[in-house]
């Protein structure tokens, strides 16, 4: 080996050459494959101490002198094994303060000198940006600056409109959004978004304290009300107010949303409402209350009129689907009919080969352009059986060409599975007139869902006109006939007078 000095790096055996110190091509010298034999050995605190250590552990003190202002640290003795470089980085970590990313950033160099020892050689980080990263900076606003605090009200408020996570502030993509639009502007944090919120509900609930006092504005208050569970099983009641101003402009704001531990009993209801309508300080202007059915929530605003004289309102639209309800299950026949739909319902939505095969089915139709799939019956959905039937009818061509894929595809289970519940002629006559005595409901619930316009002066004509439709509808199958003659006599049950709105 030559007297001048070998420079290697560490993963790397090509020469490299630094500041005054000459290279050459090293001779069979694989730091890689190359560990500390006497790592767990009492003589390593040697390792620590100026000067090099030969291969055959007697010091050397010709270590060449480092004009560069590096840190020097002194290697151990080197031997070969099988290819492991763990002991290697271990070593280097634990006695030389050395760490791997070090290594790779190229700020570590390793000198093999004349007598087989090695020098490591560290580069300092610098603290000094360069020309491009100064141009490159940017300072972020504070979080008092006037555009730093419209952009976090913007982002709280497309939050809660839009009814969005907390985390999807802390998302890759949002932030990117954010930078884009801004490239000085800070990502809203968790805390600082609840922050926003409580105050804005301290601002809301203050200004709706002010309106009380404000004839102009509010005259008469009403509320609506309604509990529900949260996904982990909490149970919260809400509360929403609706009045008009006197530049007849309907007006609605959520008042208050709640935890309610149970028990859920009348007087539990009845003390919370007044709880809430208390701190609004609206409860002496508060005419009236909507509320479901449910038998505690009844019982609730009962005794609210008594004691304090607020009138009770049913919701149309729920005393409307019970109305339907009463009819089906007085007639078995429907129900029937109703369930074999959804029957063949889940043996499209349950699958999503089967859903894939009915895709397949539009597409081999003629003219036929909007692809659509099976609707599913939800309880808490108004009109849902409806438009699970409707939906069937217009899908009944594309299953027909369904039952022919499967055939031509062999596929012989799904065919005896579909078979067993696919609809005779008789049945699918009664679902199209079964639609046909539904639409009005349809047509009634939406048009009495709006929220940007009163709706209770309606409900009498509401009523009126089903009575009308269902009086007028072309009905041939019996069993469709009687079904009908008994939604008209529970819509005079459930809506005997007016009276019965309300």
């Amino acid at each position: 080996m030559s007297d001048d000095n070998m420079v290697l790096e560490l993963e790397d055996t090509d020469s490299y050459e630094p500041e005054n110190i000459n290279s050459y091509e090293p001779e069979n010298v694989d730091l890689g494959d190359s560990v500390y034999s006497d790592l767990d050995e009492p003589g390593c605190s040697d390792l620590d101490k100026p000067g090099g250590i030969d291969l055959d552990g007697s010091e050397s003190n010709d270590m060449d002198s480092n004009d560069n202002n590096e840190d020097t640290f002194q290697s151990s003795t080197l031997s070969q094994t099988d290819g492991s470089t763990s002991n290697l980085w271990r070593h280097l970590r634990n006695k030389h303060h050395i760490l791997r990313a070090m290594v790779e950033g190229g700020r570590v160099k390793v000198v093999v000198k004349s007598n087989n020892s090695c020098d490591f050689f560290v580069i300092p980080e610098s603290s000094q940006s360069t020309i491009v990263q100064s141009f490159n900076k940017v300072k972020k606003y504070a979080l008092n600056n006037p555009k730093q605090k419209n952009l976090d009200n913007n982002v709280a408020a497309f939050i809660v409109e839009e009814l969005q996570p907390f985390s999807i502030t802390q998302s890759q993509a949002f932030k990117r959004i954010i930078e884009e639009l801004d490239t000085q502007a800070n990502v809203l944090s968790n805390d600082h978004l609840k922050e926003i919120l409580i105050n804005s509900e301290d601002k809301i609930l203050q200004n709706l304290r002010e309106y009380a006092h404000d004839s102009a504005e509010i005259s008469y208050v009403s509320f609506t009300t309604d509990m529900w569970i949260s996904n982990n099983g909490d149970p919260y009641i809400g509360l929403t107010l609706h009045w008009i101003n006197n530049c007849f402009q309907v007006k609605e704001i959520t008042g208050n949303i709640s935890y309610l531990p149970y028990p859920h009993t009348s007087e539990c209801l009845l003390s919370k409402i007044v709880e809430i309508l208390d701190n609004l300080q609206l409860k002496c202007i508060t005419v009236s209350g909507t509320v479901d059915n449910g038998a505690n929530i009844k019982l609730c605003l009962e005794k609210l009129e008594r004691k304090h004289s607020i009138f009770i309102i049913h919701y149309f639209g729920y005393t409307l689907q019970l109305a339907i309800n009463d009819v089906l299950k007085d007639c078995s026949e429907i129900t029937n009919l109703i369930k074999r739909c959804k029957d063949v319902v889940s043996h499209f939505s349950g699958s999503p080969k089967q859903k894939q095969f009915l895709l397949e089915a539009q597409m081999e139709i003629e003219d036929w352009n909007n692809f659509l799939f099976v609707v599913r019956d939800v309880s808490m959905w108004w009109n849902s059986t409806f438009y699970l039937l409707k939906r069937l009818t217009i899908l009944k061509p594309a299953m027909y060409r369904y039952k022919s894929i499967l055939v031509e595809n062999n596929d012989n289970s799904s065919l005896r599975s579909y078979e067993e519940k696919e609809l005779s002629s008789d049945e699918w006559e009664k679902v199209n007139e079964l639609v046909k005595l539904l639409y009005p409901y349809e047509v009634i619930s939406k048009k009495l869902s709006g929220s940007q316009y009163p709706t209770l002066s309606q409900a009498w004509f509401a009523i009126n006109f089903i009575k009308v439709k269902l009086d007028c509808a072309i009905v041939s199958n019996a069993d469709i006939r009687r079904f009908g003659g008994r939604l008209r006599e529970s819509l005079q049950e459930r809506f005997l007078e007016p009276t019965k709105l309300i």
